[in-house]
């Protein structure tokens, strides 16, 4: 069964990136969430999209140009505040429905890779986290391969965005050079073709931002291992009502 992932949280309903957004999808019956993370001029890694606060929040200004504190000044929606990350692992720890950690995508927005390498040895040192349970993610693939060098346990993924879909084809061959053991590929190019080989290759395919019912069924249908889409509910629903094909060969052949 695929992941159900809340994108940026349950960020169709909720205020993208913030803990509000996180326990809502959770409480959708979301499996994972996947958030981003900057670093501020304080140091400190934080949860927002955009290098600029202003598309989120009532502020303005880059984040790498504002601290913590001054971060914690704006109102990122319905009240909540720009969450470090360890402020969002916290309130996500223990979070599933059985009690369980989700799985938590950390998708590096900027230079933080060193931070976000020390982020995860920690949580995962300190925390009660597991490696599996925090990979982590980005467009940079120069960047995603340096975090794996820096810490092999770490699980890494490469995305890869629609207006780069001539780079499909080389994606599973630039995985598993940079030692990563996933793909993200914008969810129009995913066929069961290419999920089939990306499996063969050893790569789950982490799918994004798939938030139309007939994408959805699509993709689960082409067997993903993680949807990743602002409506985890919408999402769980569809997800009940169809198979991948690996789990329609597998209930065959029992």
């Amino acid at each position: 069964m695929a992941l159900n992932t809340g994108h940026r949280g349950a960020s169709g309903t909720e205020p993208e990136n913030t803990i509000r957004a996180f326990k809502a999808a959770l409480a959708m019956g979301a499996d994972a969430i996947e958030l981003d993370v900057h670093r501020c001029k304080s140091g400190e890694l934080v949860v927002i999209h955009d290098g600029d606060v202003s598309r989120t929040t009532n502020g303005t200004g880059k984040v790498s140009e504002l601290t913590l504190d001054q971060l914690k000044q704006f109102d990122a929606g319905k009240g909540e505040k720009i969450p470090t990350l360890d402020e969002a692992l916290a309130a996500m720890k223990g979070g599933k429905r059985d009690g369980g950690n989700p799985t938590v995508f950390i998708e590096v927005k900027s230079r933080g890779g060193k931070d976000v390498a020390k982020a995860v040895h920690n949580a995962v040192a300190n925390e009660g986290w597991a490696y599996d349970q925090l990979p982590v993610i980005g467009f940079n693939h120069a960047q995603i391969g340096l975090i794996k060098a820096r810490n092999h346990e770490i699980q890494t993924g490469i995305s890869l965005d629609k207006d780069k879909s001539f780079l499909a084809p080389a994606l599973i061959g630039i995985a598993k050079t940079l030692g990563a053991s996933g793909i993200n590929p914008h969810h129009e190019m995913v066929t069961p073709e290419w999920v089939e080989k990306a499996h063969k290759a050893g790569l789950t395919v982490n799918t994004w931002t798939v938030n139309e019912h007939a994408d959805i069924k699509r993709v689960l249908e082409a067997g993903v291992d993680s949807v990743i889409g602002n409506y985890p509910d919408r999402t769980k629903l569809i997800s009940q009502a169809v198979s991948s094909p690996q789990q329609k060969a597998a209930g065959q052949s029992r």
